[in-house]
């Protein structure tokens, strides 16, 4: 049976009244939760609070901490940073769906990715296009193709396999010379049958020599596996000319160590990861890339297992047992028109997660970072102090009189609240805790 919930504020004109958050309670439609609350306002004590809460009912928590103060006893750490980190994501992660995985599905995900947080949207159409073919040689050169799903379980390639590809090609284009036996035979063949008989007595010792070496050279996995891309594809002008200007990109992305490092070990707990190393040095576009894959390849994960109402061993009365937390959301959140775009992990989140037993919870400094589609389906939602000049965005969120957020924050020195659950709004104190 899941636990009562927490006590979390009593009434602020009425004390009788108490606010008591159980998310798994029948009456809750889903376990989603948002935060909002100026600097100082207590909003991360009171997420550490809500965290604990739900590391106590038997959740595991997902915590993206963008700048390092989050720290909970028992918790997981995980920190990337930007050099020689410890931890790594990996991209070329397939979900083995045919309706929504695959190869082609992920090479376009993989190609906006790169573009948009390493590149900050620089690439060109043709440019585009050539690294979209680049990830699904990469894919091809360790045996997975799109038209055979079988391939899909094989090992999947890691962004230095990428780095090798591009550097491969790299060298044929500089020197004219393939860097594998099958091509240089067929050069070797080719130099035989078109040069003039003139020269070809004068050649025929180096081409011998060069042969000797052709037949010294290894034929293991690792030296002939390019041979399954199409190198011709590379070599021909227009494509040549592009390649060069995506190398300089390519060229340091892939040595990145966020790409190469181990994978993390996940428990049945708090797990937090750190991404402030990025946000310290003024790489917020890393970090935001670093939340959105790990909110993707989680939605993925709980997707994948099923309903969660379907589980075995699924503890009675729990509507969901993972929490992706993120503080300070503004920082992956997305803006501007993206915000609308119902395929935003944000938003397909927000209306799909909950039947999969996955919560999101999102802490921010003003109600405008989240989106229409966050606000409409967000259960929970609790305004703690905020500035004057947001009364007016708040009182329209909730519905209600600008009057009624001006005498909520301003009737008391201590730790005021609006909540809000399902389109009720009352006027709290939030309990010390």
């Amino acid at each position: 049976m899941v636990n009562d919930g927490l006590l979390l504020a009593t009434g602020l004109v009425y004390k009788q009244e108490k606010f008591t958050l159980n998310l798994d309670a029948k009456e809750v439609n889903n376990p989603h939760l948002i935060l909002i609350g100026e600097s100082g306002s207590g909003k991360t004590t009171l997420m550490l609070k809500l965290i604990m809460e739900m590391y106590l009912k038997g959740k595991t928590i997902f915590l993206i901490d963008f700048h390092g103060d989050m720290k909970i006893n028992g918790e997981n750490y995980i920190k990337y940073t930007p050099r020689n980190s410890p931890y790594g994501v990996n991209p070329f992660e397939l979900e083995i769906d045919e309706d929504c995985g695959g190869v082609n599905i992920q090479a376009e995900v993989m190609t906006v990715m790169l573009n948009q947080y390493f590149m900050d949207n620089k690439l060109g159409k043709k440019q585009i296009n050539i690294l979209k073919q680049l990830i699904i040689d990469t894919y091809k050169i360790n045996g997975i193709v799109d038209k055979d799903i079988n391939t899909w379980s094989n090992k999947v390639p890691r962004m230095d396999d990428l780095g090798n590809l591009v550097n491969y090609i790299k060298k044929i284009i500089n020197t004219g010379i393939p860097c594998n036996k099958k091509l240089l035979e067929e050069s070797i063949e080719n130099i035989k049958r078109y040069l003039p008989k003139e020269l070809a007595k004068d050649a025929k010792e180096s081409i011998e020599k060069i042969e000797e070496t052709i037949d010294g050279i290894e034929t293991n996995e690792n030296k002939n596996k390019f041979e399954a891309i199409d190198i011709n594809f590379y070599l021909s002008s227009s494509v040549k000319r592009v390649f060069e200007g995506l190398y300089v990109y390519l060229e340091d992305i892939t040595k990145m160590t966020i790409f190469n490092g181990e994978k993390p070990k996940i428990i049945k707990g708090i797990n937090r990861l750190d991404f402030s190393a990025f946000t310290q040095v003024n790489k917020p576009l890393i970090a935001k890339f670093l939340a959105e894959f790990t909110a993707q390849k989680l939605f993925r994960a709980s997707m994948l297992r099923g309903h969660y109402s379907d589980l075995s061993n699924v503890p009675e009365g729990s509507k969901f047992d993972r929490v992706l937390v993120f503080d300070e959301s503004k920082l992956a959140l997305p803006h501007g028109t993206e915000k609308s775009n119902s395929f935003n992990i944000f938003n397909r989140l927000i209306t799909e997660s909950r039947k999969f037993g996955l919560a999101l919870f999102l802490a921010s400094q003003r109600v405008e970072h989240y989106s229409d589609e966050i606000l409409s389906n967000v259960f929970t939602k609790i305004i703690l102090k905020v500035k004057a000049n947001n009364y007016k965005s708040i009182a329209k969120v909730l519905g209600v009189k600008e009057d009624f957020i001006a005498d909520t924050f301003n009737r008391t020195n201590g730790r005021p609240a609006i909540i809000e659950t399902n389109g009720n709004k009352h006027s709290y104190l939030i309990e010390n805790f």
